[in-house]
């Protein structure tokens, strides 16, 4: 059967050319995909490197917009930079847009960051974030403690803080920063006790023997990062400290504590005269931060280079002197030891201890000196003592043991000695004297 209208050929025809149309179209829209797959490829790494050069311009300067959100921006200290003062906060950044600027900040002198005048973001470098945080510390103790309002200034020179309050008129010598809890509770009971100007050192070892004192400055000086204005051509001993123990031989181990400001000389000595039958030997001496290397000898006219960091005894026609170099101008404390043989003597009808442990013609005078004596056995509080040299200085037996204390200052023309009579066999010693004690007694009365 035939039917009208339908032609195989012609169907055939538009059949194929249907599907070479698919066939090209699917591959036109594989390559627009392909380039579009691409093109957003090459934007993720444009946008990628552009984070990447972002992260990199932040690692050391933070945008104020960008960074707001992040940081503190309440201020906690002033720091000075040249003629410009700069709040920080307390983790180092500086602050620029400050709302409140009547509140009163404690100032910091002494960071070593060098900053420009910029209107970004920058934070203390590494070694200045160290310190930070001590300050933070100090900050954080004194607010306890109720004295922040009292800090005016935190100064930081050669490894020390130094506290200022300019209401009292004081400068209170921390040390490093350790025990700081402890160093502001001393500094809090002394300045609520001290009402004049002066200076509160705080800057020794307290776990081994340190004790904190304050010393009264006539006219309070200004403490800088670069040494001037400190107490002008003029050397001060606020205090010496000597413990003495005597062992059953009657030989004698000393430890002395020099607390003082030093701006001239070479060195410091403690002399000992007319020393008869008695050697001393075994001298050391540090300071804060360095064991000092014992010579076998001294040499007064080495020079402050030479002296430095090391200590000898050097010998004079009657007797000896116990040296060691300054090392570094400024405040120190020195600790020294040294052994003394023969420091009690047999007499024919005692025994007797007999020192001038602080010399006459001292090359300045001392706050305080305070000196105590102990034994392998306490001493009985009937036995006689006698103390010379100090007029109203302290001289009694307390708990055992012997102690001597200034009268106040003890001046360039005074001295410390003392006198004590023993009963026989206090101590198992043979270092004998063949006179009586009325002998010496005469004597110490004459000096």
């Amino acid at each position: 059967m035939e039917y009208k209208g339908y032609n195989k050929e012609p169907l055939k025809i538009k059949l194929s050319t249907f599907i070479v149309f698919l066939i090209v179209l699917v591959v036109i829209l594989g390559i627009i995909l392909i380039i579009y797959i691409n093109h957003q490829n090459n934007l993720s790494i444009n946008n990628n490197t552009n984070i990447v050069e972002t992260q990199t311009d932040n690692l050391t300067i933070l945008n104020k917009d960008e960074v707001s959100s992040k940081i503190d921006l309440q201020p906690a200290y002033l720091v000075e930079f040249g003629d410009i003062y700069y709040y920080i906060n307390s983790q180092g950044y500086i602050i620029f847009d400050v709302v409140d600027t009547n509140t009163v900040l404690p100032i910091i002198d002494g960071f070593t960051t060098n900053f420009s005048n910029s209107e970004n973001i920058e934070i203390l470098d590494d070694d200045d974030i160290k310190k930070l945080d001590a300050i933070n510390s100090i900050i954080q103790t004194a607010k306890e403690q109720n004295i922040y309002n009292a800090i005016t200034k935190i100064i930081l020179k050669n490894n020390e803080y130094i506290l200022f309050s300019e209401s009292q008129k004081k400068y209170i010598y921390l040390g490093d920063a350790t025990d700081i809890k402890t160093k502001i509770t001393y500094a809090k009971n002394i300045m609520e006790k001290e009402k004049v100007s002066g200076s509160i050192y705080l800057n020794g070892d307290l776990k081994n023997g340190f004790k904190p004192y304050f010393s009264e400055d006539a006219n309070a000086e200004d403490v800088t990062t670069d040494n001037t204005n400190i107490e002008k051509n003029a050397n001060k001993f606020s205090s010496i400290s000597m413990d003495i123990y005597i062992d059953s031989k009657g030989n004698a181990s000393v430890t002395e504590i020099w607390n003082c400001f030093l701006n001239s000389g070479t060195e410091c000595y403690h002399p000992y005269y007319n020393l008869e039958k008695s050697e001393v030997s075994n001298l050391s001496v540090n300071d804060d931060l360095t064991n000092y290397n014992s010579m076998k000898s001294w040499n007064t006219n080495w020079t402050f280079e030479e002296k430095s960091h090391r200590c000898g005894i050097n010998k004079v026609d009657n007797g000896i002197e116990l040296c060691w170099g300054i090392s570094t101008y400024g405040y120190n404390t020195y600790t020294i030891k040294y052994d003394i043989s023969n420091f009690v003597t047999k007499l024919e009808d005692a025994q007797m201890i007999y020192w001038q442990l602080i010399p006459s013609k001292f090359s300045n005078e001392i706050d305080e000196v305070d000196i105590k004596i102990k034994a392998s056995q306490a001493f009985d509080n009937s036995i006689s003592i006698w103390g010379y040299g100090d007029e109203g200085g302290l001289c009694s037996i307390e708990n055992g043991k012997i102690h001597m204390k200034s009268n106040n200052k003890l001046k360039q023309n005074e001295y410390m000695t003392i006198l004590v009579k023993l009963p026989q066999n206090t101590f198992d010693i043979n270092n004998n004297i063949n006179k009586s004690f009325n002998y010496y007694y005469e004597m110490s009365k004459q000096k």
